[in-house]
């Protein structure tokens, strides 16, 4: 399906978010960039911190970001669409 231009009804494109060299890897088609929701912090006491996993707190949670550009105007619209799993 096509997406549309919100500013000026341009036909978008899809790309990602990169940063060339991010990491030292080969970033061709690939989103590196991240958005982050953040969890709960861990504490810096090792007991608490070890008794917080056991709680099976919220983790963060880190998502690719993706993108769409604007063939006209050169809009970007940028999404948080995929989970970023290791």
């Amino acid at each position: 399906m096509e997406s549309l231009c919100p500013k000026c009804g341009g036909t978008m494109e899809a790309g990602v978010a990169t940063a060339r060299g991010l990491m030292f890897v080969d970033t061709k088609d690939e989103p590196r960039l991240q958005f982050v929701l953040p969890g709960v912090p861990t504490s810096m006491n090792p007991i608490e911190a070890f008794k917080q996993g056991l709680r099976d707190e919220q983790n963060d949670r880190v998502f690719w970001i993706e993108g769409l550009r604007c063939r006209e105007c050169g809009f970007l619209e940028l999404f948080a669409k995929t989970d970023a799993h290791w």
